[in-house]
């Protein structure tokens, strides 16, 4: 009997386990650009309006922050940008109560903050639903008003994923963004973490991909090689670089860096910074993976790196 109640009191603890350990990291895969519809109660006539809605989400530089951009297209002084950090218990200033992540990566995140609602700015709890899906992105607000028990539904965004060149600023081009952080990277041929972002896909035409690619610090990154010449475009933070039999360099923001077709090297994020950069190489053959860089072996190079700063 006892170790039944211990193990009902550890479930009771777990969600608000999860939910202090919430990270901007676990939010990740929800970046990206979103299409939809934003339905909301018009206060004056106590009638749902739906209107056009669009959200894009991606990370701040250091992957801290979460930022939304909602763009309402009949609408555009309405468009806002929101970025919110993730400081003990809250999501900005609404606190987390709870947070599940499913087996596909999609996720339920619920936060509620106190305020007010109504005509009459009447004292309210505030709820905000985020749920996301492979496909499928959701906001849903509800009120429930000081004195009562009951949720009041007041506005729900329902979007879907779009590619980012659906949304070009003239049909008559093709525009797309590099701004996305993209979606946290498997720890295949890493230690660490990293998020890549397809910017630009080759085709019959344009004979090489564009990817966005940020490692976090003290990331590593495994020997590889590519059967095409690559260009890597540093844009932010710092890192490291070395190919097969030289030295290892440090590259930082504003440093543009080709290596050779066939040439053993790896590249990632230095021990004290972040680095993000746009890689350039012909998507239609694959990276050959070569050898694999130990974190012993990094860290004798940030030493020496470090080392040769002085």
């Amino acid at each position: 009997m006892k170790n039944i109640l211990l193990a009902i009191s550890l479930l009771l603890l777990c969600p608000s386990v999860k939910a202090q350990s919430l990270q901007v990291k676990d939010l990740s895969n929800s970046v990206g650009n979103w299409e939809g519809k934003l339905t909301y109660m018009d206060y004056s006539t106590g009638k749902p309006y739906t209107m056009s809605a669009n959200i894009k989400i991606s990370l701040t530089a250091d992957n801290k922050g979460y930022i939304m951009g909602y763009e309402y297209p009949k609408e555009p002084h309405a468009n806002s940008i929101d970025t919110t950090y993730i400081v003990d218990n809250y999501f900005g200033k609404d606190k987390i109560v709870s947070f599940k992540k499913d087996a596909s990566g999609g996720y339920t995140l619920v936060t509620e903050v106190d305020g007010n609602d109504g005509n009459d700015n009447k004292k309210a709890v505030l709820r905000h639903s985020y749920l996301f899906k492979t496909n499928s992105f959701s906001i849903i607000k509800e009120v429930k008003f000081e004195g009562t028990d009951n949720w009041i539904k007041r506005n729900e965004y329902v979007c879907t994923f779009v590619p980012l060149q659906a949304f070009a600023q003239n049909t008559q081009y093709t525009v797309t963004s590099f701004l996305p952080e993209g979606p946290l990277a498997p720890n295949t041929h890493y230690i660490g973490e990293a998020w890549l972002s397809s910017v630009l896909q080759g085709d019959s035409e344009l004979n090489y991909n564009i990817t966005k690619a940020t490692f976090r610090k003290n990331s590593t990154l495994d020997w590889h090689k590519h059967s095409t010449p690559q260009v890597l475009i540093v844009i932010d933070g710092e890192g490291y670089y070395q190919e097969k039999g030289k030295e290892p360099i440090i590259i930082k923001k504003g440093d543009v860096v080709r290596c050779s077709k066939d040439v053993e090297h790896w590249h990632t994020a230095s021990k004290e910074n972040l680095i993000t950069y746009l890689a350039l190489y012909d998507g239609s053959k694959p990276t050959i993976w070569t050898d694999k860089l130990t974190q012993e072996y990094y860290d004798n190079v940030a030493q020496k790196l470090k080392g040769d700063k002085k």
